[in-house]
């Protein structure tokens, strides 16, 4: 998953844990006792702590952290193990799982947002690992140097193309039964913006009817105006497109412009000054 990637600061309030009382995230991880389990907040640029807590005897732990809005959190046992969820301020989460691979065996319920994300996580992965088993099939094949390498080529590569329509298909739907909510942001990374810029814009323009002055939002919005930017300049270079204006002085001092000469047959050779071959 591209990048989740992260889009925003949250205002948080750490609280803690009072006697008896039950925090707004519990869970039960196997073979984690004594370790810490670390909450962190994930914006745009940085990475923030929030909380930790040593796991219980048993696997319990608790935690009690205020979400002030909806954002990115990343839920970890150890550096390399961890999970990504999705708060809003209502949610209080249960969370289980297997401290030996706590990202693949997790579990998550009361947080509608983050059981969306597992699900899109899910798909996601589980559509990569049979795409990475086509490509090392063909590549047993051609590295046995197989006769029929083209045939089977094309077998693999139309299965390779099904999968990636019922993929676009599968985030499709994804979107339109999250519209408007976070977890889109990251469905919507799987897809490509110059295959699907509109889609880009759509979930943009939900967003920003849902969560205007989440920093989330405003970096999605950002990012779209770059992609136009970058689109309206391509297509200002293709051929047939009107060419940009240029203005500067003959030699002899005079203005000149290339509009000048519309209608006629320009060359215009680019160089360095410092270049004397090229002068």
């Amino acid at each position: 998953m591209r990048n989740i990637y992260g889009v925003a600061t949250l205002l948080v309030l750490l609280g803690m844990v009072a006697c008896g009382e039950k925090g707004n995230i519990t869970g039960n991880i196997s073979n984690a006792e004594g370790q810490m389990v670390v909450l962190e907040h994930l914006s745009f640029d940085q990475v923030n702590g929030l909380d930790s807590v040593a796991v219980e005897a048993g696997g319990g732990f608790s935690m009690n952290v205020p979400v002030a809005t909806t954002g990115y959190h990343r839920l970890r046992v150890d550096k390399d193990n961890s999970i990504i969820l999705i708060l809003e301020p209502e949610d209080k989460i249960t969370i289980t799982g297997n401290a030996f691979d706590f990202y693949a065996s997790y579990m998550v319920e009361g947080s509608t947002q983050s059981e969306e994300l597992k699900r899109l996580d899910n798909y996601l992965r589980g559509a990569f690992e049979v795409q990475d088993s086509l490509t090392k099939v063909f590549r047993s094949f051609q590295g046995q140097g197989h006769p029929r390498l083209d045939s089977i080529g094309k077998v693999l590569d139309a299965s390779f193309q099904e999968m990636n329509k019922n993929k676009r298909q599968f985030l499709v739907d994804f979107i339109n039964d999250n519209e408007g909510k976070l977890v889109s942001l990251s469905a919507i990374e799987a897809l490509s913006p110059e295959d699907d810029y509109d889609l880009y814009e759509r979930v943009g323009d939900a967003l920003n009817k849902t969560m205007p002055e989440s920093e989330y939002v405003k970096g999605f919005q950002k990012r779209l105006a770059q992609m136009k930017a970058k689109a309206e300049a391509g297509k200002a270079s293709e051929i047939g497109a009107m060419a940009p204006e240029l203005a500067m002085s003959t030699p002899d001092g005079a203005p000149i412009k290339l509009s000048d000469f519309r209608g006629k047959y320009v060359l215009v050779d680019f160089w360095a000054a410092w270049c004397k071959p090229c002068r």
